[in-house]
């Protein structure tokens, strides 16, 4: 149509639709004067024109005849949409007040200056010790380890067992005062047999004493017996059979005896210890002999103190003088046979020899009823008559 209209159409779910006009016969009837009018498919659709008149009302229409289709594009209708006015919300401002904190001053500690005077360290030359083979108290073989040197703050190391011995110096588990030594030999605990033999000697407080000991494995307990020896002005007298607890710790490098005893011995090369005077007495807790050289190519002799207490005829002290020269020895016995190794110190003696186990051969010879003497071959040659 060639003449300009303007349609306000409502539309309700619909993006494009057919319209039915009517014809140009019928509408020219129509008066010019109303702009838009009202058409409605077969459906019933309304549209509504606008008038010129205020609050005409809406006319229906359906076509008598078949009306013309035309379609409509909606991609070229405006649609105006009102705005919208927007108000502005003003958010009051808060104002927070400030929190003054208090000033903390610390107190300015000083601290005095130490000045700590002058060490001067001496190089010490300390001799090694052997290593003899030794077994824990676990009945396990196991290789003594190098011993720990010590040096005394109150003299210098003096006194050393020798090197076919271990030496350790004593310590009271109950804080006694004293010192002493301990000479240690150990053997290979086989039944029968000790596990180590001992010599001791030192002072408790003001007593003096002097004893011999030997440690047997009872099955896997280290049970030790030991007696002391007297009658050389030694102080105690005392007996210990079997109630001594044996501890072989660390290898060797430490042993402790508790139960009859509360001691605790440490291995070192040297120690700070003066020996007793030597013994010429066994006392009567041993079984005491006079020695002789039986071959007679030897001038002297001296005593033997074979210990009675855990295994008789196993381990005992010797020493004496051969052709002037002092010796000091302790004998013990392991599964191959005895043997024997002397104390190498000036307050002990001056011979310093060592003889395997099986190197010497000791049996018991009866000369009375009453007493049995005895006589050691192999190595040496000997003959010890019994005192009592």
């Amino acid at each position: 149509m060639k003449k300009n209209m303007m349609l306000s159409v409502a539309i309700v779910g619909l993006t494009s639709f057919a319209i039915s006009l009517p014809s140009r016969a019928e509408s020219s009837h129509q008066s010019q004067s109303s702009q838009f009018s009202s058409y409605s498919q077969s459906s019933g659709f309304q549209v509504r024109r606008r008038s010129s008149v205020v609050n005409e009302p809406v006319q229906e229409f359906r076509e008598a005849e078949p009306a013309k289709n035309w379609v409509i594009d909606l991609s070229e209708v405006e649609v105006e949409i009102p705005e919208m006015e927007t108000s502005e919300v003003e958010i009051p401002e808060v104002e927070i007040p400030a929190i003054a904190l208090p000033q903390i001053t610390l107190p300015r500690v000083e601290v005095p200056r130490i000045t700590l005077p002058p060490v001067k360290i001496s190089p010490v030359r300390v001799r090694r010790s052997p290593r003899p083979q030794i077994r824990e108290t676990n009945s396990q073989s196991r290789e003594l380890p190098p011993l720990p040197r010590y040096r005394s703050a109150i003299a210098a190391p003096s006194f050393s067992c020798g090197p076919h011995l271990v030496t350790y110096r004593v310590q009271a588990l109950d804080a006694r005062p004293g010192v002493g030594i301990r000479c240690v030999q150990f053997s290979d605990g086989s039944p029968g047999n000790p596990l180590l033999a001992w010599y001791g000697e030192g002072q408790w407080q003001k007593s003096t004493y002097r004893h011999v000991g030997h440690g047997f494995d009872r099955g896997g307990v280290l049970v030790g017996s030991a007696s002391d020896l007297y009658g050389n002005g030694e102080t105690t007298r005392g007996n210990f059979p079997g109630n001594l607890n044996v501890q072989i710790l660390h290898g060797g490098r430490e042993i402790r005896v508790t139960g009859a005893w509360n001691e605790r011995w440490i291995a070192v090369n040297r120690v700070a210890y003066q020996p007793l005077p030597s013994p010429v007495t066994c006392g009567q807790h041993f079984a005491e002999y006079r020695v002789l050289d039986a071959r007679g190519d030897r001038a002297g002799g001296g005593v033997r103190c074979m210990l009675r207490v855990g295994a008789e005829n196993t381990t005992w002290f010797g020493n004496g003088r051969w052709n002037g020269k002092s010796y000091s020895h302790l004998g013990t016995r392991s599964q191959q046979g005895y043997g024997a190794s002397d104390l190498c110190q000036p307050g002990f003696g001056t011979i310093c020899n060592h003889f395997d186990y099986g190197s010497l051969l000791w049996q018991e010879v009866v000369r009375s009823r009453r007493l049995q003497d005895a006589q050691v071959r192999g190595a040496w040659q000997e003959d010890w008559a019994a005192r009592w």
